[in-house]
């Protein structure tokens, strides 16, 4: 696989962190320790406004006002925010709402990041005319809420962010379509964005003044990996379910059915424009009725999705033709309001249910819990997440495993990633100390994170010396836990690696419980724009053993 040269020392680092990340010694509730805020108060320090407002309060450095850091929608706190030199940043992902065991493990990942700079570094550098380092503070806000289809959580989030909180920068959003909603807010404001799972084309030409970034590739590339699959998954499942070779003996049916917003359609329209089957284009199948392609909505639109009106679409197109591979292009829903009804279906011909394909949002708790001990099942799932299986991201999974105290995983979509876009901030903000702190100069300050430079990767030893590279006017070259970001810095997206994930038993035992999913080793070369690895068709042994088939 890909990756850049790392040294020993950094590896050690890496995985010699004995501290141990536990969210709750820097979590409350939105409400404890803080009075009404009442009238804007003046201050020259953080204390005054504790005194004044109660705690997890601070004066805004911008107007010398007091202002709180939580919100209804905004509960927790990372970091040293007591510190008057503290560079307080924002995090908006799902921490609470039906998709939290997706957003938990992204906060974490933050919050390990800012760990690596405290422990490593005491934080930032110091600014033009200080001699006091600078800890990093994330806000960590939601991108949901309890009610159900709060469509509004995000704005919310980001105005308290963006107005009173006035930070330079957001990790964030989740999704896709959030992180364009959001998007509206911060670059008016220039509060720059960089979220690290929403992957929809629709970000890719955005007209954001250099504000809105991504550490997740764009689903062009994703769909890349998905169409470089589907000849091992048409062979494979022509030969599982007795199929014959080709289309002239039967003809390979495939349904995609996708999620209403930006991300699900895009992937879905990525797809049709690439994929072959039957030896056709997918377009040509859609008129011979060997492609459907069903949109099941938007739940995170605000309206209510009925999704016995978009199963009934679902069971209707089974009743014509059951199709043999499934493409699921959803996140949590998909699990429970589809792949669940698919699989209970009396639909299926006696053992010839689907291969089911998912990409990165169906990387989720939700899919090995419905999987369970279902053998026969957990062997027809397959999916793509961006991203690398090098060293170093395998010792940022050990020490994620190994730290984290809340029973959560780093085998989520988009942890990795999230860790890396700490370390970016951080690092622009270091690169542009002599400048104003904001979107615009943390812009410039990633433009500095780009080859030509010296190399650079995660780890407590190598923080300082990143610093002083910076300092000294040069680049750094960054290569984190999710791979090479090598930024087209005029779009502020990267290539990627797509990993090709399977479903392991827990207990790597054949009738034991599904574990999270793993990279299976098969994966999409960004660079050589191909599959590379062991093959789904035949089953070779090295795919074998990793995903216990």
């Amino acid at each position: 696989m890909r990756c850049r040269s790392f040294s020993f020392a950094s590896l050690l680092a890496l995985v010699g962190c004995t501290s141990l990340l536990d969210l709750n010694a820097y979590s409350v509730s939105s409400n404890a320790g803080a009075a009404d805020a009442g009238e804007a108060a003046t201050c020259s320090t953080n204390a005054d406004c504790v005194k004044k407002l109660g705690d997890f309060s601070i004066c805004r450095k911008a107007d010398l006002t007091c202002t709180k850091l939580l919100s209804p929608d905004c509960p927790q706190v990372i970091g040293d925010w007591k510190n008057d030199n503290a560079v307080i940043l924002g995090s908006i992902l799902p921490i609470v709402g039906a998709d939290k065991p997706g957003g938990i493990p992204l906060l974490n990942s933050i919050a390990l990041a800012v760990d690596d700079f405290t422990s490593g570094a005491n934080g930032l550098p110091p600014a033009v005319g200080s001699s006091s380092r600078r800890p990093i503070v994330v806000v960590a806000c939601s991108e949901e809420s309890d009610e159900l289809n709060d469509a509004e959580a995000p704005v919310r989030s980001a105005r308290h962010l963006v107005d009173d909180v006035r930070v330079p920068a957001i990790l964030g959003a989740s999704f896709s379509g959030d992180t364009q909603a959001v998007a509206q807010i911060t670059i008016p404001k220039g509060v720059l964005l960089m979220s690290p799972t929403a992957t929809s084309v629709a970000l890719t030409d955005l007209q954001d003044n250099g504000l809105v970034w991504r550490t997740a590739p764009s689903d062009v590339i994703q769909a890349k990996a998905l169409v470089g699959l589907m000849p091992q998954i048409e062979s494979s499942t022509r030969a599982r379910l007795s199929l014959g070779p080709d289309a002239v003996s039967m003809p390979l049916r495939v349904l995609i059915l996708n999620k209403g917003d930006s991300y699900g359609q895009g992937l879905a329209a990525a797809l049709q424009a690439q994929l072959e089957f039957n030896g056709k284009t997918a377009f040509d199948n859609l008129s011979l009725s060997t492609l459907t392609v069903i949109d099941y909505g938007d739940p995170s639109s605000g309206k209510a999705i009925d999704y016995s009106a978009a199963r009934q679409k679902v069971f209707d197109s089974l009743a014509t033709a059951t199709p043999h591979v499934v493409f699921l292009l959803g996140t949590n829903e998909i699990v429970p309001e589809f792949l669940n009804k698919l699989e209970a279906s009396k639909a299926w011909p006696s053992g010839k249910k689907p291969t089911y394909l998912f990409p990165d949002g169906g990387l989720v708790p939700e899919l090995w819990a419905e999987i369970g001990t279902n053998t026969d099942l957990r062997k027809r799932v397959f999916g793509t997440t961006p991203g690398t299986d090098n060293a170093i991201y395998k010792l940022f999974r050990s020490r994620y495993s190994s730290s984290t105290k809340d029973g959560t995983g780093p085998d989520v979509g988009g942890t990795a990633a999230a860790y890396d876009a700490l370390y970016l901030l951080a690092y622009a903000i270091a690169a542009v100390s002599d400048k104003p702190l904001n979107g615009s100069s943390i812009n410039v300050g990633l433009k500095r994170l780009v080859p030509p430079g010296q190399d650079s990767q995660p780890g407590t030893t190598n923080i300082n010396t990143a610093f002083s590279v910076l300092s000294s006017g040069k680049n750094i070259d960054y290569t984190g836990a999710s791979g090479p970001l090598d930024f087209d810095v005029a779009k502020g997206e990267a290539s990627s690696d797509i990993q090709i994930w399977c479903i392991p038993t827990e207990d790597r035992k054949v009738d034991g419980k599904a574990g999270p999913g793993i990279n299976s080793g098969l994966f999409y070369d960004a660079t050589k724009r191909t599959l590379t690895g062991p093959r789904l068709d035949p089953i070779d042994a090295k795919l074998l053993a990793t995903c216990n088939y």
